[in-house]
């Protein structure tokens, strides 16, 4: 079902743009960039990417599937690949959350790597670029709530999210926060961690991880903890909204 429904927002990405240019007769001349896009300043679009997720067929342990079927489809995946003399390298193997592979690949060989028996699906893997802060914007939690619509729910509704979890995977979370059930003293190992707002956590990549290879501290290795201390900011304002407890309440 996830596939087929992958595949329907693929298709409608491809059709509505085309349906809008055709009904939208007063649309005027389409002009170049001025100044044109520059390679040397890291501008251009790379459109051949060499590492691609390939996921199996079998569900994934976290849906029911049973860890053998997910390991037979990695090992029939190699067995398969061999036969139709593909070269790559695998990156990374998952089991748990989804089934299936990193792998970097040629481009010329991604119509054997799709048609290749086993294998559902194949996604470009792409990096995302954290957002910068506009000047002059700060967020601010009372106006969050209004605009997620949790100020209704609480106080029409009568919904306090008591008994709730709800999973974040952001920038982190500051757990020394007073409204975490931290004690506002910033440390990296908090005594007061985990508590009853923030029950768990994990860092999955480690404080120095960074994926862009433009950047003067690119470290593309991840190296995990079982620190989930925020590193940015914005996954702490995320869990506010959803569980803050101090004079404003998420």
């Amino acid at each position: 079902m996830r596939n087929r429904f992958f595949v329907l927002l693929v298709v409608l990405a491809m059709i509505l743009p085309t349906a809008g240019l055709a009904v939208a007769q007063d649309v005027g001349p389409v002009e170049p960039l001025v100044p044109a896009p520059s390679i040397e300043a890291g501008e251009m679009t790379d459109e051949t990417p060499q590492l691609w997720f390939v996921e199996f067929g079998s569900a994934p342990t976290a849906d029911g599937g049973s860890l053998d079927a997910v390991r037979r489809d990695k090992v029939n995946f190699r067995n398969e690949a061999r036969k139709a003399g593909l070269q790559y390298t695998i990156r990374y193997s998952f089991d748990t959350l989804w089934n299936g592979v990193s792998v970097s690949i040629s481009t010329k060989d991604l119509g054997k790597l799709a048609r290749l028996p086993g294998v559902a699906a194949i996604y470009p893997v792409e990096t995302i670029a954290m957002p910068k802060p506009e000047e002059g914007l700060s967020p601010d939690l009372f106006t969050a709530l209004n605009m997620t619509g949790a100020a209704t729910a609480q106080s029409e509704l009568g919904y306090t999210g008591a008994g709730i979890k709800v999973a974040v995977m952001d920038t982190g979370v500051d757990v020394d926060h007073p409204a975490f059930g931290g004690d506002g003293v910033a440390r990296y190992d908090s005594p007061l961690f985990p508590s009853a707002r923030i029950a768990y956590g994990y860092d999955f990549v480690g404080d120095a991880f960074n994926a862009d290879p433009t950047s003067p501290s690119y470290n593309p290795v991840p190296v995990p903890d079982p620190n989930p201390d925020d590193c940015g900011g914005h996954g702490t304002h995320v869990a506010g909204i959803i569980g803050a407890n101090d004079p404003t309440n998420g």
